[in-house]
């Protein structure tokens, strides 16, 4: 029988709600083929009414239950084996409500993971979102601003303008590539299937991601097993499911490991004494209980009570993980706030050093000028061009400047009446010479010129 295309489109809340709906038809007395039908006009997907209809072809021509639910290719192999198991002993009903409640605690464990790392990658991602959105808008402009005032610029701050520039004239293209990159990195160590165990070894680094695995895997181990053994389906059938239903490379191992060995004809106690990685993936004390049930014969009931333990610690692990993390983001993002901070704030208390030493500067010299008294008899002779100080201030002397600049360095004073050999002009300022060794600049009201 050709399979449905459209397997993909078929979620795990809609399996679930499938098997709910069917299993209460068949415990309140309608036969299979009126249930199906049923349930064929309550889905919505296409792919589900698809499935629905497959399996009423095939019942209808003589198919067992079991093997119209296995030629779907929907459901785990130990719920395949349990409403095999169901149909032989008359057990249906509570089989389907064993794969229900497999299913359910199988989806819950893994929303509980989702839960625990959405907050931190809510608060990362809005911080990263932030910080490029300022370095692309913002430092930019600032750059103009500390271009115009033509400052040296710390190290950190020549960085960050930069690399504001940067983004500026490339931002369309590199942000995005760079957010690509970022994605395809995460989904390489977290998500694909031949690589996430890095991304695990590191969770596991952390003490709070790896008690919040550890505890899920743990309530899973305890309640699946547990389950499916007081269902009567055989322990390596169970370990298979077991295998299945982790996410954990740690722990699909260790089920594998654990299959193999009890295939074997190994107990519990020598599995766990001979396999290097059970203390660190199940703590010792479970590890005593197991071998304690094991040898009194109450293994399944054990399992579930490790299940039921594990599970209430892992909502509270949730919270206090939570709560330890929002310091630790909160510190993150006050680091990249800081360092923002400081590389916008020291150029702006360099240049406020530098108008301090340029006040001060002109100060003392001003207190100590040196004023130029020019003889008639020291007038150069070479100077084909001269200027006369014609000084329109009281005091009677002019300021002369290293530069044709009001903020330039004052070298000297002139008074009025002196001349000078004229050099050049730039604007508004005259360049005279001062003596053999020294130019300044004078503002051109204050001097008369000759030929």
């Amino acid at each position: 029988m050709k399979k449905p295309f459209l397997l993909f489109s078929i979620s795990e809340e809609e399996k679930i709600y499938f098997l709910e709906n069917f299993s209460m038809m068949l415990t309140a007395g309608i036969t299979v083929l009126p249930a199906l039908s049923i349930m064929r006009k309550e889905v919505r997907t296409k792919g589900m009414q698809a499935i629905i209809d497959m399996m009423a072809e095939e019942i209808n021509a003589g198919t067992q239950l079991w093997q119209a639910f296995e030629d779907t290719n929907l459901f785990p192999k130990q719920a395949i084996s349990l409403i095999k198991i169901g149909e032989k002993t008359g057990k249906l009903r509570e089989n389907f409500e064993t794969i229900l409640s497999q299913m359910r605690k199988d989806s819950n464990f893994k929303s509980k993971i989702k839960s625990a790392m959405t907050y931190p990658m809510l608060v990362l991602s809005v911080t990263l979102g932030v910080g490029i959105m300022i370095a692309w808008f913002i430092l930019p402009k600032l750059a103009q601003v500390f271009s115009n005032l033509q400052i040296k610029l710390p190290g950190s701050t020549q960085a960050l303008i930069n690399f504001g520039n940067f983004l500026a004239k490339n931002g369309a293209v590199a942000v995005p590539s760079f957010l690509l990159v970022l994605f395809f990195f995460v989904w390489l160590i977290f998500f694909f299937s031949k690589t996430k165990f890095i991304g695990e070894y590191i969770l596991f680094a952390f003490p709070g991601t790896k008690k919040v695995i550890q505890e899920i895997e743990l309530a899973r181990f305890g309640y699946i097993l547990g389950m499916l053994l007081q269902a009567g389906l055989p322990i390596i059938e169970a370990i298979e499911s077991l295998e299945d239903a982790t996410d954990s490379r740690m722990y699909k191992k260790f089920a594998q490991e654990l299959k193999e060995r009890i295939s074997d004809g190994q107990s519990f106690q020598e599995i766990f004494d001979n396999y290097k990685q059970s203390r660190k993936l199940i703590p010792l004390s479970i590890q005593q209980m197991i071998v304690a049930a094991e040898n009194s014969g109450t293994v399944s009931t054990t399992l579930l009570n490790i299940g039921k333990i594990f599970e209430e610690k892992v909502d509270n692990t949730i919270k206090d993980l939570t709560v330890i993390l929002e310091p630790v983001l909160l510190v993150i993002v006050w680091v990249g706030v800081v360092s923002v901070a400081f590389a916008v704030i020291l150029p702006i208390y360099s240049l406020m050093g530098q108008l301090n030493e340029s006040s001060g500067s002109q100060t003392v010299q001003s207190s100590a000028p040196a004023v130029i008294n020019i003889q008639p008899d020291q007038a150069p002779v070479v100077a084909q061009r001269e200027v006369t100080i014609v000084a329109a201030r009281p005091g009677g002397f002019v300021n002369v400047r290293e530069n044709p600049t009001t903020t330039a360095n004052i070298v000297s004073r002139a008074n009025d009446g002196d001349v000078f050999p004229y050099l050049s002009e730039a604007q508004d300022w005259v360049e005279v010479k001062i003596n053999d060794s020294q130019n300044g600049w004078i503002f051109k009201k204050f001097i008369n010129q000759t030929q």
